[in-house]
């Protein structure tokens, strides 16, 4: 696993290491957390530089770091059966002393039979070599040049399978290539990997990276340039060849999705699972991505919360399991965190764990043992620098408690490989304030070795799981009997902020839907950690209520408003972009028509608004479909009657007695067959003088349409007030219209 952070400096000079081979706490370097040796420096002499170290373990648990001192590719080997040291080894004398500015940093890789390998460029431009270690040796091979001299290689990435193949990638300025070794030792031609091209872009392939399958398949990736997307800015999509066994290179395959451009600069990560397949993850400026290669095709990618920084880890575990691990921040709360996803071939990518919370976080990195047993290590920038780490055991739910590996004034790369075991060893490079010099450290976790703690009675969660009832954690007892338990209460597998080491919990209407996960964490010295993760039933949800008012009465062609809010037994409720609350309202025409959803909203504010317009009488009700921590609720059924708009014309002025005059006017809704009464006012009040219905006819007006008339002789003399009522319907209310004054004489 290779990782890089910024340049910094270290506040303490260390001591220099003699050539020979040493004790593993011979030399003091930055200040280390129980559970590692004390790390030695690399290099022979304090004066000396040391750049871009590199570390691999073989299965047999011997660690390797490879360095450069900005002209020598150097070596040094630990026996993990004496913890001790060997002398430095002298890899490669020709390489060029600006290594760390062009970027070529040699890379490391290990074989499963214990045979060791380093990639790195020879000289600017020239040609890509590589040299190897056998088992139990202390000489390097003679360098091999696996590429031309004079044709600008440069980032070499190579890698083992568990069947010996041994293969290497690299960019050559124009396209990707690569170069295999077969088990047998024998060496292919270089094999240029991407087509010619016609582009404008220099380079139209960049960053390549490569794996080996555990049946000798080789995988290489690199990004290509796809043109220019929709906004007109260069797509770079990731893409990928494959070499079977004894075969040659596919035709290259496009693995990112396109119009979505990746972080080219740096190189996708593949790790090769035990059952043939190889993982794959990504970045673009948003995202983070996970595809897997089944020896046929690759996955669909898999997108992951937003990611910052350029990698999403990658380590390969048992049975053709993976975990990615990377940095995100949370956009609810600011908060940085470093979270993981796991990958088992039944189910595919499951769903993000929180790691570690807090930060600022940067460039983490992963490795499994053959139990399935996870190490995250990641660097905090905190008032000192710390790489820290984190463990998921095999078929645990949660991560453990971070702790710190190391910290320093500064750290300028750090790398981590593990053996079948889990045991770490982790190197770094730290700049010395008072001469500028960075010198290589290295540590092992020979804690890891210590025994465990042994349970004769393990901890239990007690409870009912509802808000305002309390949660107890029973510690259990322990061999030995000083262990110390701590608890650190999660809900959803996120600590709960302001709740403290504490054995008792009580839950809160926040904690609704969710599950209490209490991590115990059990310390004595010299044992080994105990974390367990406890799980409540999701407590159970709060109830939720609707509450309603608005308009009851409208006029024909007017809107109805209508108000609702929502409410738990504790609050008003309000919607945010992490929680939405969804409140839909139904209507219906009368009491027997069929509902149906007219407008979604969201209380934002705790009430919101709907308006629709009624045509008939209009029954309305709100409704809440319920979220994982409330449940569904429905409002009140209300009505809102409708009251139709009638229009009533007569010819104003005084006449004579015996003069025919005819009433007459139209609906809103036009409905012929309305009974309508013709009303006439006198001393006594309104009388209706007739009943009417309305139809399509010619008007008065000489239109044709939906209207009414009335013609009468009046034989009285007086000033009379005329109106027409329209009678009550099943769907519209009774409704009145103007009046019209008459005079006869």
């Amino acid at each position: 696993m290779r990782v890089r952070v910024g340049l910094v400096a270290i506040g303490a000079a260390s001591l220099a290491a003699s050539g020979a081979a040493v004790s593993a706490s011979a030399v003091v370097g930055p200040a280390v957390s129980p559970g590692f040796t004390v790390p030695i420096t690399l290099q022979a002499a304090t004066s000396a530089e040391a750049w871009q170290n590199q570390v691999t373990t073989t299965p047999s648990g011997v660690s390797v770091v490879v360095w450069s001192d900005g002209e020598r590719l150097l070596a040094r080997q630990r026996d993990p059966s004496t913890s001790l040291w060997s002398a430095q080894q002298i890899v490669s004398t020709d390489i060029v002393s600006n290594v760390h500015l062009i970027g070529t940093a040699p890379v490391e890789a290990s074989s499963p039979s214990g045979e060791v390998a380093v990639a790195w460029v020879s000289s600017l431009g020239g040609p890509i070599e590589v040299s190897t270690l056998a088992p139990g040796s202390q000489d390097w091979s003679t360098p091999k040049a696996v590429s031309a001299a004079g044709s600008a290689s440069a980032s070499p990435e190579i890698a083992f399978g568990t069947d010996g193949t041994l293969a290497v990638t690299w960019d050559d300025g124009s396209d990707i290539s690569a170069a295999v070794r077969t088990p047998a030792g024998t060496w292919s031609a270089t094999q240029s990997l991407t087509p010619a091209v016609d582009t404008d872009v220099t380079p139209a392939f960049a960053t390549p990276s490569i794996a080996v399958a555990s049946d000798g398949e080789v995988v290489a990736t690199w990004y290509a340039d796809d043109g220019l997307d929709s906004d007109g800015n260069r797509v770079f999509r990731l893409q990928g060849s494959d070499r079977p066994t004894g075969g040659a290179w596919t035709s290259p395959e496009w693995i990112s999705a396109p119009d979505r451009s990746a972080n080219s600069d740096s190189p996708a990560t593949l790790s090769a699972g035990t059952n043939g397949t190889v993982a794959v993850s990504w970045t673009d400026p948003v995202n983070g991505y996970l595809a897997v290669f089944d020896g046929q095709s690759w996955s669909d990618p898999t997108p992951l919360v937003q990611v910052n920084g350029p990698t999403v880890a990658l380590a390969a575990g048992p049975a053709g399991t993976y975990t990615g691990v990377w940095t995100h921040t949370d956009q609810s709360t600011g908060t940085d965190q470093v979270l993981s996803a796991g990958y088992v071939p039944a189910s595919g990518w499951a769903a993000p764990l929180v790691v570690a919370s807090g930060g600022p976080f940067e460039e983490p990195a992963v490795t499994m043992s053959d139990d399935g047993t996870a190490t995250a290590t990641w660097i905090e920038w905190a008032s000192v620098h710390v790489v820290a780490q984190a463990v998921l055991p095999a078929g645990a739910a949660t991560w453990g408690q971070p702790l710190q590996v190391t910290s320093s004034d500064g750290t300028d790369e750090y790398h981590v490989s593990a053996d079948k075991a889990g045991y770490q060893t982790v190197t770094m490079n730290l700049a010395d304030p008072n001469t500028s010099t960075s010198h290589a450290y290295a540590l092992t976790s020979e804690a890891m070795a210590w025994p465990r703690l042994v349970p004769t009675k393990g901890p239990q969660l007690t409870g009912t799981p509802s808000v305002g009832k309390t949660l107890t954690v029973t510690p259990g007892t322990w061999s030995p009997a000083d262990a110390v338990v701590s608890v650190q209460w999660r809900r959803g597998a996120v600590p709960i902020p302001g709740v403290g080491d504490t054995f008792t919990y009580t839950i809160g209407e926040n904690d609704a839907g969710w599950p209490i996960e209490p991590l115990i964490t059990i310390t004595a010295p010299f044992y080994r950690p105990w974390i367990i993760g406890l799980s409540s039933h999701p407590i159970a949800k709060l109830s939720s209520t609707i509450s309603t008012s608005g308009s009851t009465r409208v006029t024909y062609g007017q809107v109805a408003h209508v108000d609702a809010r929502l409410s738990d037994p504790y609050r008003v409720l309000k919607s945010t972009q992490l929680y939405p609350l969804d409140l839909v309202l139904y209507t219906r025409a009368g009491p027997k028509g069929a509902w149906k959803a007219s407008a979604n909203v969201y209380p934002t504010n705790g009430t919101v608004t709907a308006v629709f317009t009624p045509r008939t009488l209009t029954q309305y009700q709100w409704r809440f479909a319920g979220t994982f921590n409330l449940n569904a609720s429905t409002g009140a059924v209300h009505t809102v009657s409708v009251v139709p708009l009638v229009h009533a014309h007569i010819l104003h002025g005084s006449r004579g007695l015996g003069t025919r005059d005819t009433i007459w006017g139209t609906e809103s809704p036009a409905t012929s067959g309305n009974t309508l009464l013709v009303q006439r006012y006198d001393k006594s009040g309104w009388h209706t003088v007739a009943h009417i219905h309305s139809r399509t006819q010619v008007l008065p007006d000489m239109t044709r349409r939906v209207g009414f008339t009335y013609s009468f002789t009046q034989r009285h003399h007086g000033t009379y007030l005329y109106r027409v009522q329209q009678v009550a319907t099943a769907g519209l209310a009774a409704a009145i219209s103007n009046h019209e004054r008459v005079t006869y004489k």
